[in-house]
């Protein structure tokens, strides 16, 4: 074998050892379209039989007594609500407008591009619409466009100061 196929081919194996971590670790929006936005799509319950349960609440979101957190890796949290509490990023929603919640709080990776590309994608089906969004980028909600009902509310909030960030997914009793 020539010199030149050795090292190729050690080089290339160097490169793909040092990307398997990142490949094999899901970040907080991989975690939360795998484990509440597609389940939620297709009126499915959130995906936590393979996860651990939290006996204490971690999750820095209003949720009800009846919520359920969960420890997922990276020190990231799922958590699920059947009956949450009306309140997203500090706005109270009218009484019985939410029917069930999930959401992921993780630590925010340098550029969110499952997150990115999903909202490009969204835009161009129409699938949903920014309703509400932030000048510094730390608050967006998106609401679905008429493909679904019950209407879903996305909400991605995002800490620039500690790097943690929350994404969530509500079914409302919101109607076409």
């Amino acid at each position: 074998m020539p010199i030149w196929v050795f090292r190729m081919t050690k080089a290339i194996l160097a490169y793909v050892i040092a990307m398997l971590p990142a490949a094999v670790m899901a970040d907080a929006w991989d975690e939360f379209e795998a484990r509440c936005l597609l389940p939620f799509e297709h009126f499915a319950p959130v995906v936590a039989d393979d996860l651990e349960r939290l006996t204490s609440v971690r999750a820095a979101v209003f949720l009800s007594p009846n919520a359920i957190q969960f420890t997922l890796p990276d020190n990231m949290i799922l958590y699920s609500d059947p009956a949450p509490i009306q309140k997203i990023g500090g706005v109270f929603l009218p009484e019985g407008e939410v029917e069930r919640l999930c959401g992921v709080q993780g630590t925010r990776r340098d550029v969110d591009q499952g997150l990115k590309a999903w909202i490009e994608q969204q835009r161009e089906g129409a699938n949903y619409e920014t309703v509400l969004q932030s000048y510094s980028g730390g608050f967006t909600m998106l609401v679905s466009a008429e493909w679904i009902e019950p209407r879903l509310v996305l909400t991605v909030k995002r800490d620039q100061d500690t790097g943690r960030v929350d994404y969530s997914i509500m079914e409302t009793d919101l109607e076409s």
